[in-house]
């Protein structure tokens, strides 16, 4: 790939998912039109204080024929989408989106209050795992024994730190947000039981074999699922075993089959590899838990906005409504566990 400057690839990777889900996260219509300004407002929201000045970028961006500008709306070039894949596989966008969240919500005491309100407990989650539902995987550490664990998609290690905590295990934690490794990090000070590295879940080599592999909330970020799985079955021992929380959304309710345990996007991927799975339904708590947030979040607005934390706010709220308003009947949650196939290995 050719070399850019960090701006020039902050623009492309934006522009590149200006019309997705986080528009929809935000409100924002996906056909509005990429001018400068709303592209510009766009990065400034996910990216927040990481963004660089853009000014220049547009113009260098254009006479590098990797966008165009046709009646003040800019587009990705052939060219330009070539290079904004490449990013993508490097520093994807969610990794700017997680660099921000954990600078923001450290410095924050309304979101830690959302959190032990949320959650039961303040360990900076940004998914959808509480204590309730944390007790289930606890219990199946425990019930194989585990001893050594890696946590894929870790942040800044909170509950990488719990989990150990609650299961004297030895834990390594991965993750892409820098911001989120350099948190992480500062707990092993105290805790030699944890090391955390930032690594990216779609290229990631692990440099042991484990009693258990944690995706807690982020096989949504693989660009493939199946292989991801097989990475994960590799990095098992042979006792080892593999606990994903998975939620499945359906469109429509012609889809329904797809809700069931056997039957989601990840339990077809293990039968795919042949791999033998159990699951705990999980779904009444997904649903409730996107509902408590709006309620809790409503509550909590004025302590966001009295510390100067508006846009942390926003971002949590707007996720939160969108996955509220989605029907009950087209979610589905679950905790798998699944045991590789030692031939994998």
């Amino acid at each position: 790939m050719i070399e850019l400057e960090i701006s020039e690839q902050q623009v492309i990777t934006t522009l590149g998912w200006f019309r997705t889900r986080y528009a929809l996260f935000l409100g924002l219509e996906l056909s509005r039109k990429a001018d400068k300004q709303s592209i510009e407002e766009f990065g400034k929201f996910w990216i927040g204080d990481f963004k660089q000045d853009w000014d220049n970028a547009f113009t260098t961006l254009c006479e590098k024929k990797i966008l165009t500008l046709h009646n003040g709306e800019y587009q990705l070039s052939e060219y330009g989408d070539s290079i904004k894949k490449e990013l993508d596989a490097q520093t994807p966008f969610y990794k700017y989106e997680y660099d921000n969240y954990f600078l923001r919500e450290q410095h924050s005491a309304a979101h830690s209050r959302f959190c032990k309100e949320v959650y039961g407990e303040d360990l900076s989650q940004h998914g959808l795992i509480n204590q309730y539902e944390l007790s289930f995987l606890i219990e199946e550490l425990r019930q194989a024994n585990c001893k050594k664990i890696v946590d894929i998609g870790c942040g800044n290690g909170k509950i990488t730190e719990w989990i150990s905590q609650q299961t004297n295990t030895v834990i390594l934690g991965v993750d892409i947000s820098s911001q989120g490794i350099a948190a992480a990090q500062e707990r092993t000070k105290h805790n030699p039981k944890l090391q955390f590295q930032i690594a990216n879940l779609n290229t990631i080599e692990l440099p042991d074999t484990y009693d258990a592999v944690l995706f807690l909330d982020t096989l949504y970020y693989s660009n493939n699922i199946l292989k991801t799985i097989e990475l994960a079955c590799k990095a098992c021992n042979s006792s080892g075993y593999i606990y994903a929380y998975f939620s499945q959304w359906i469109m429509d309710e012609s889809q329904k089959e797809y809700l069931n345990a056997n039957a989601t996007i990840l339990a077809r991927v293990a039968q795919e590899l042949k791999l033998e799975f159990t699951a705990i339904n999980l779904t009444d708590s997904g649903i409730n838990h996107w509902k408590k947030k709006l309620d809790v979040l409503n509550k909590l607005h004025d302590e966001f906005i009295n510390e100067g934390n508006n846009e942390l706010w926003e971002y949590r709220y707007n996720e939160a409504l969108r996955y509220a308003s989605w029907e009950d009947k087209k979610y589905a949650r679950y905790l798998y566990t699944l045991k590789p196939n030692n031939n994998m290995n």
